[in-house]
């Protein structure tokens, strides 16, 4: 995706930007102007809220053609961009900055490993990919790896969310804030999208489900951040790593299923 078809996207995307899902960006905008002045760069906001608008989440308008999974991962990293070059330029907030730095750095090593295998499980790099499920009929190769995409997808989201060994104080109030809340939100609808991909197409009864998987999502990264809150972070130092062997091991079963 180059940058003139995003902004082509971006003009023909009014509904999406300003109600579902990207309206879920001004919520919480007015979360944050409750907790003071809105003061920082708007751009560390308006990036993620872009993102957030070409999110297929079910109900959403469905665009004419899906952005690039590394475009939105992109526009998502922009805020915490901002907030790391902000904290180190002040020495008070320095070694928040730089914890900040650490986090992306893990996360990214991580997501090296993950994004090969979504485009080996499910044949492209975009976000219509992980978020329609094979059919039925589709070959079993393709279907695990489609189930191996989400796990990977699931396995990194509390590294890129800085949860647990990876936290990182909370950034000061303002657009700034705002912006990595719905960077935060941007990547927990990135992740669901597979999750609830079974769901879109299922009969009558079944449709009502659509929200049980988010909410779990919830759930289980609420239980991941209170139960690690005290612990010490290099106690966790070879959870990076790991997590990153245990996808190319992921990856290459799936390659060895697919030649099978």
């Amino acid at each position: 995706m180059t940058v003139a078809e995003l902004l082509a996207l971006i003009g023909r995307s009014a509904a999406p930007l300003l109600l579902w899902p990207g309206g879920l960006a001004l919520l919480m905008l007015l979360v944050e102007h409750r907790s003071g002045p809105l003061t920082g760069p708007w751009h560390a906001l308006a990036l993620p809220w872009v993102a957030l608008a070409f999110v297929p989440l079910p109900g959403a308008l469905r665009l004419e053609r899906g952005a690039d999974l590394l475009v939105l991962l992109a526009l998502a990293e922009w805020p915490r961009l901002v907030a790391i070059t902000h904290d180190t330029a002040h020495p008070g907030d320095r070694a928040r900055g730089v914890a900040r730095a650490a986090a992306l750095l893990s996360g990214w090593i991580v997501l090296a490993a993950v994004l090969p295998l979504i485009a080996s499980g499910t044949g492209a790099l975009t976000v219509e990919a992980i978020a329609r499920s094979p059919a039925a009929t589709a070959p079993a190769t393709d279907r695990a790896g489609f189930v191996l995409a989400a796990i990977a997808l699931l396995l990194v989201l509390p590294v890129l969310l800085e949860l647990g060994p990876w936290r990182v104080a909370a950034a000061s109030p303002g657009v700034q804030r705002a912006g990595l809340r719905t960077r935060a939100l941007l990547l927990c609808a990135l992740v669901a999208l597979p999750l609830v991909a079974p769901l879109r197409d299922a009969p009558a009864p079944f449709t009502y489900m659509l929200p049980l998987p988010p909410l779990l999502l919830a759930f289980g990264l609420w239980g991941i951040a209170r139960a690690t809150r005290t612990s010490d972070a290099r106690r966790w130092s070879w959870l990076t790593p790991g997590l990153a062997i245990l996808i190319l091991v992921m990856m290459v079963s799936q390659v060895w299923m697919s030649n099978a």
